[in-house]
């Protein structure tokens, strides 16, 4: 019989140390590898394999692309690339971006889910969005162990609460504690798990780099009336998921609740780029009015007052209205 020996771990603001507890202690005797994606810019040099090295229990190293699994070993997501995983070997790939991530935790979990099954010991730590919830789902439907940090021991809960809202986690326990558990779990004997869905497969393979169709789209989801945050596309309401998520045809892919996040940035740039402009009028009007005054011609004038007059109610009703923004904004952050 196989046993579980693969464990994803996922994390984003806050992530870093959560991840420094979880991995200080596991034992260096851990039969099973690690896979680790935790949010930083794409930008950006991570060097989170050094900070998990230095806790001294597992080697740790950043993944390579074709690179072999092996037990006992911890393996980092660099920036810019998916980390996908198949039966023998992991992958990293410049895909498109879920939840606007690259890596991308869901990305990551559903890789495993798909070529692993069963043996998979799915785990999210501290911190927000979205991104990893959809992915625990895959693990699960697959017959995976799912696993959350508590979220009164995370620096940021958003994260582990979203999924305990949404799946049916195995256990919620602080960093430490989980740690503990994954080293339970870890070799236990697994019988074979639920053939993972046709829909979960072409996520894998859309995150791998696959263009697929149209027809192939239908059989993800219904099309929607929703544009693509990222390209522009049109959007798909995802069908067999407990997460409400949206693709376009290009495989950009949003939890419900983080497009509606991106949609209300959006709709607040739009709000200050006009407010912006209507000042902007105003000062014109005004420059030409003073031009009219000496000139000496009041009836100009006066029309060049009255316009920069408007452009300035014009601006002030958005000003309250991005003030009324911010607020509502605040209070839901609290």
């Amino acid at each position: 019989m196989k046993t579980r020996n693969i464990v994803v771990v996922g994390s984003s603001a806050g992530g870093v140390e959560a991840l420094k507890v979880f991995v200080r202690n596991l034992p260096a005797s851990l039969p099973a590898s690690i896979f680790v994606v935790n949010h930083f810019p794409s930008d950006s040099q991570s060097n989170l394999e050094k900070i998990l090295a230095a806790e001294r229990t597992l080697p740790c190293s950043a993944a390579s692309n074709g690179g072999s699994i092996e037990p006992g070993r911890i393996y980092v997501a660099p920036p810019g690339y998916h980390l996908l995983l198949a039966e023998h070997e992991m992958a990293l790939v410049y895909g498109p971006r879920e939840n606007r991530q690259i890596p991308s935790i869901d990305a990551l979990f559903r890789s495993a889910a798909v070529a692993f099954g069963p043996r998979v010991i799915g785990v999210l730590l501290s911190g927000t969005h979205y991104d990893g919830v959809a992915g625990m789902e895959a693990i699960a439907k697959a017959g995976g162990i799912l696993l959350v940090q508590e979220p009164l021991d995370a620096m940021h809960p958003e994260l582990p609460l979203n999924a305990i809202r949404q799946l049916d986690i195995s256990h919620s326990r602080p960093a430490a504690e989980l740690a503990s558990l994954v080293a339970e779990l870890a070799g236990e004997q697994v019988m074979e798990g639920p053939v993972p869905s046709s829909t979960i497969r072409l996520e894998a393979e859309i995150a791998a780099g696959k263009v697929i169709t149209a027809d192939e789209m239908q059989l993800l989801g219904d099309p929607s009336s929703l544009i693509c945050p990222e390209c522009g596309g049109a959007l798909w309401n995802m069908r067999e998921t407990e997460v409400d998520r949206f693709r376009c045809h290009v495989g950009h892919a949003f939890a419900a609740e983080e497009l509606e996040n991106l949609q209300g940035r959006d709709v607040e740039r739009a709000l200050w780029f006009a407010m912006r402009t209507l000042e902007d009028k105003r000062q014109l009007y005004r420059t030409l009015a003073d031009a009219e005054t000496a000139r000496k011609a009041p009836t100009i004038q006066a029309e060049y007052v009255r316009k920069a007059e408007e452009a300035g109610e014009h601006a002030g009703v958005l000003r309250a209205l991005l003030s009324q923004w911010s607020e509502h904004h605040t209070l839901e952050l609290r």
